[in-house]
């Protein structure tokens, strides 16, 4: 029907979350290369000129007719929503996405380094990537990521954060899963003081 009805037009599709985005190991996590197939298939489907997807797990490997679209200013908005003092990253993968914001004003964010069991998912460790470049002590901190689903890594960094001084620690996502029984809830339960995506902000009077 799609080319039927417009031949002769570019056609575009948009997806909001890429199906497999965070399948895109090739020898851990046995074997999850579902990305790579489904990246593959996208760019052979002959219905569609341009694929633009929204915050991918790993850019890396967006190949062919497919871009990766970072929604910079919703970013910037919850920065400055919550105030915020100093951007933390849950890990090196999440600091090297094209995220923009003001070094000069933010100065080096803070990186966390974490150690995950990739039979389990669980998070066995979490430090501090680099030195902290200064006290955090009454310091509001926002940890940007693409995804949150149960939440154990933002937990665990914003426990972290608050042991070294931080006074108020919120986390931006674009996407959110919440797939504890709890949902966002438990977020807000265990360290987090505001839980933002892409288009909704949570907020423990809310829940």
């Amino acid at each position: 029907r799609l080319l039927r009805n417009y031949k002769g037009f570019l056609t575009y599709l948009k997806i909001q979350t890429l199906p497999f985005a965070r399948q895109d190991k090739d020898i851990k996590n046995n074997n999850t290369f579902a990305l790579h197939v489904f990246i593959d298939l996208l760019n052979n489907c002959k219905y569609f000129d341009l694929i633009e997807a929204i915050d991918i797990h790993n850019s890396n490997i967006i190949r062919g007719k497919i871009s990766n679209s970072i929604p910079h200013q919703r970013i910037q908005d919850v920065i400055l929503d919550s105030n915020s003092d100093v951007i933390c990253f849950p890990d090196n993968g999440a600091s090297m996405r094209v995220y923009k914001y003001d070094r000069e004003y933010y100065g080096e964010p803070i990186i966390l380094d974490k150690k995950r069991n990739q039979q389990t998912g669980e998070i066995e460790g979490l430090k501090f990537a680099s030195k902290v470049p200064y006290n955090l002590s009454g310091y509001k901190v926002i940890i940007l990521d693409d995804l949150v689903d149960r939440g154990g890594t933002f937990i665990e960094a914003s426990k972290l954060l608050k042991q070294a001084g931080a006074s108020k620690v919120f986390l931006y996502t674009t996407h959110g899963l919440y797939t504890h029984p709890n949902g966002v809830k438990h977020l807000l339960d265990n360290g987090l003081d505001i839980v933002y995506n892409y288009s909704d902000k949570h907020t423990k009077e809310d829940n």
